[in-house]
């Protein structure tokens, strides 16, 4: 070691010999010329597919031959190996769109720098179904006429009827789609116990069979709990809609969670129901009714949040607000919310206090609101103070109000009223759409009546009705339909003395596009003020180019006004921009108000409902 080390230490390198020695290192791992050459000519070659526009585009998207553009290894030989492979490709892509029997001409030649793999597809006949056959056994066949699941609608609902043209991708859907809604309802212990397809390539024929088993018909059992550190199990309990006892239903367990999440107590709630184990008897096809107990796992929410926010409305203008929440006042569940919003056309102080749901599934609030506007030439000072009760559900909802209004209003040139109202209210929503924040098809209707005295705490009789209806209709895989009804009347001698909050104004984003937020109503001076009547409807068409992406045409008319003579519809029409984001539905619209004659741009986030 140490004579090494002496020995080595008596060399001495002069710079140029260095150099030398550098150079007889690094010049062996340099590219060659010839190495250069053959970066330069990297193999190319390109894939031709003639066939039915539809077929060619499956092609291109899964053929192998075709995924290999870019591979540093590909060679004149891997060509050759993919393009022998390609054909018996073609054939297995071709069978899950119906055609069993297509006649693949390819090619392969090289011109110029590049070689082109060539294919020619006739796909011939496509497969069509010649007979279905749908089976059912155990329990589900003793259900009588028009139980849930029904056999004769499963049966009349199923896709692939005879002449259609048979596909894999749909078989395969058709399956699953009917076990779902066997699984759904009554029995979650189905399964598909035997399901072919038998394709007859000579005669383009296909026999469908499937064969479900339901297994015995499945009640609820009883709720169990885990996961509670801070709040009581009554909270969970009171919002629980199911019934020991009763049918099974997912659709049941589905609102239990949602009932859990929307309350804001739990960051995440899991609604297990134990099938397995829960059988009456051993045998799956028993008669007798099995019992599936609940399982709730629960994830407690941070129960103070304190949050900062802002943005802009094509409505009221740039927004910035604080919100603060306490969902554990006095440790008790009770929910206490407190919103401060500044905008450019008006500021609020909204405060809320709530009770957990009660066993009668009741949920009562408080709460109150301060509120100054000034829009269309009425500046407004509102205090409000009402308490509520609400029961059912997010399909059925009904609330029961008093509500206590006082305020103040000055129009430009300075003309002031004061006004105050005590009125008790009722309304009921009603949603029958296939989702809640995206709704893509169904309605949703919301009707309210609500009534105040002069013997008590108020300035002028009335009476006011009011309704809302949407409804969504999906034509094809890209279009839909989308329609809009409002109204109200308020009957009283005259709308002097009634506060702003029960009277109509209307105009804005959701409303009647291309005019501004509340700039329809009755002119007063220089002002726009509520009327007792209103009257809104609305019509809009979407193209999906994609999935969550779509264009829309639309058309809005309605106004408000003291009589029903004098309402008289603006018209406003334009074109805009959807996105179905995960929050709801966000729509960007350009609409021309014919009333206003100019074009306004309206931002929107949800449906209001």
């Amino acid at each position: 070691m140490n004579c090494v080390s002496l020995l080595w230490s008596r060399v001495v390198l002069s710079p140029a010999a260095f150099f030398l020695y550098f150079v007889a290192l690094i010049v062996p791992l340099l590219p060659t010329g010839d190495a250069v050459a053959a970066a330069a000519d990297k193999f190319s070659y390109r894939v031709e597919v003639e066939a039915p526009v539809d077929l060619a585009k499956l092609l291109r998207q899964n053929l192998e031959i075709d995924k290999w553009h870019d591979s540093a290894e590909m060679d004149l030989n891997q060509l050759r190996v993919l393009y022998r492979n390609a054909p018996e490709d073609i054939r297995v892509l071709a069978a899950t769109e119906g055609f069993y029997s297509p006649v693949v001409t390819p090619s392969l030649e090289r011109r110029g720098d590049v070689w082109v793999a060539r294919f020619v597809v006739d796909p011939g006949q496509p497969t069509r179904v010649s007979e279905v056959e749908l089976r059912f056994t155990g329990p589900i066949t003793s259900l009588p006429d028009g139980a849930r699941p029904d056999v004769e609608r499963l049966r009349l609902s199923w896709p692939l009827k005879r002449g259609e043209v048979f596909r894999q991708q749909t078989w395969e859907a058709a399956k699953r789609d009917l076990l779902r809604d066997v699984l759904v309802y009554r029995y979650p212990a189905a399964k598909i116990s035997d399901s072919r397809a038998a394709v007859d390539p000579a005669k383009h024929e296909a026999a469908l069979m499937v064969k479900i088993e339901s297994g015995p018909e499945y009640r609820f059992g009883g709720l169990e709990i885990k996961g509670l550190q801070r709040y009581p199990s009554s909270i969970a309990e009171n919002l629980n809609p199911i019934a020991a006892g009763t049918i099974y239903s997912q659709e049941a367990l589905a609102e239990f969670q949602a009932r859990l999440l929307e309350t804001g107590y739990f960051a995440a709630a899991v609604v297990n129901p134990e099938t397995e184990g829960g059988l009456a008897r051993g045998d799956m096809d028993a008669a007798g009714p099995a019992i599936a107990p609940i399982r709730l796992t629960l994830i407690e929410n941070t129960s103070k949040k304190l949050g900062f926010g802002v943005g802009y409305s094509t409505n009221t203008g740039v927004r910035g607000e604080i919100a603060y929440r306490d969902f554990d006042i006095f440790d008790s569940g009770l929910r206490f919310t407190t919103n401060l919003r500044l905008e450019q056309k008006q500021q609020s102080l909204l405060t809320d206090l709530e009770w957990p749901r009660n066993p009668r599934g009741h949920v009562y609030g408080i709460a109150l609101k301060g509120l100054r506007s000034d829009i269309e030439g009425e500046r407004l000072k509102n205090f409000g103070i009402g308490g509520r009760r609400t029961a059912g559900n997010k399909r059925n909802e009904r609330t029961w109000s008093v509500q206590f209004e006082t305020e103040t209003q000055t129009l430009e040139g300075g003309v002031e009223d004061r006004r105050k109202a005590l009125a008790l209210g009722y309304g009921i929503t009603l949603r029958r759409t296939d989702k809640l924040l995206t709704p893509t098809k169904g309605y949703a209707l919301n009707v309210q009546l609500s009534g105040a005295s002069e013997e008590l705490l108020t300035d002028q009789d009335f009476i006011r009705g009011y309704a809302k209806w949407i409804g969504f209709f999906p034509f094809g895989e890209q279009h839909s339909l989308i329609l809009r009804a409002e109204g109200g009347a308020v009957w009283a001698n005259s709308r002097r003395g009634i506060p702003s909050t029960f009277v109509f104004r209307t105009g804005g984003d959701q409303t009647v596009r291309g005019y501004s937020f509340q700039s329809l109503g009755v002119s007063e001076g220089n002002a726009i003020v509520g009327g007792r009547y209103l009257a809104v409807g609305s019509a809009e068409y979407i193209y999906w180019f994609k999935p969550d992406y779509g264009a829309a045409l639309f058309v809005d008319a309605g106004n408000a006004a003291d009589t029903p003579a004098d309402l008289t519809p603006a018209l406003g029409f334009g074109l805009g921009g959807r996105w179905r984001s995960p929050v709801g539905p966000l729509a960007l619209d350009v609409a021309y108000g014919e009333e206003s004659d100019e074009l306004r741009l309206h931002f929107s986030l949800g449906f209001v409902f």
